[in-house]
């Protein structure tokens, strides 16, 4: 009875020192996956007329939405004390779109917002619980952004438009859970709200004159859920 006593005991030393010996290690290393998910935001787009003596501007809001699914690749550490630090970087192809039509009497003005290509880094400090890992993200991210507008008149044919394609750097705060699914597999689900820099837009007659000019603001939410190799 003593010898099994003994073993047991020795059973439970080694147990425990194998599982102090794994601590800081399931999330610790290079890692590779992919993610997809779907966004939702909105365009605000407010502009003014720059015509001498002439006192008028407009606004339209646009509602984003649309599906996304990309590619990630970062490291992590988690130390002794469950704390967990890592970097990430990320790309993703979308086409997050809004469309509003604005109606006054026999003017119609059409406006469209169209989110494209995205790439960005993000650091993700965290804290580690049981077999699950709860964190953070803070980044900044750099998305292809293209906004176009008409404004008919009646039934004429477009009377003014006006288009922007370009790149906005944007910042990117959001939460995030990982569970090891096995020793080298990592699920989890994820939620970023990202607010873009404003972009200039301007509002063109067929001639090229400009009588308009204006800025649009965007912000999107993204909800994903990610698949991960670790090593």
């Amino acid at each position: 009875m003593k010898k099994l006593a003994l073993l047991a005991a020795s059973a439970a030393v080694l147990t425990s020192a194998a599982n102090a010996a794994m601590e800081g290690k399931h999330f610790t290393g290079f890692y590779v996956g992919g993610h997809l998910g779907y966004g939702s935001g909105k365009s605000e787009w407010s502009t003014r007329d720059t015509r001498a003596n002439v006192n008028y501007s407009r606004k339209a809001d646009l509602g984003t939405r649309g599906i996304l699914g990309g590619l990630h690749v970062g490291f992590g550490k988690e130390f002794g004390n469950k704390l967990y630090l890592g970097l990430e970087a990320f790309g993703n192809l979308s086409k997050t779109e809004g469309k509003a039509n604005t109606t006054n009497a026999n003017d119609v003005l059409r406006t469209k917002a169209t989110r494209k290509h995205e790439f960005g880094a993000a650091l993700r400090p965290g804290f580690v619980c049981g077999n699950a890992l709860l964190y953070v993200k803070a980044g900044i991210s750099s998305a292809k952004w293209q906004y176009k507008s008409d404004w008919t008149t009646g039934l004429a044919a477009a009377a003014e438009n006006g288009s922007s394609s370009k790149h906005r750097i944007g910042f990117v705060p959001g939460l995030g859970v990982s569970f090891m699914a096995t020793d080298h597999v990592m699920v989890g689900l994820e939620a970023t709200h990202t607010m873009y820099k404003k972009q200039s837009i301007s509002t063109r007659r067929p001639n090229g004159t400009v009588i308009e000019k204006g800025k649009v603001k965007s912000h999107v939410t993204d909800f994903t859920g990610r698949v991960s190799y670790k090593w």
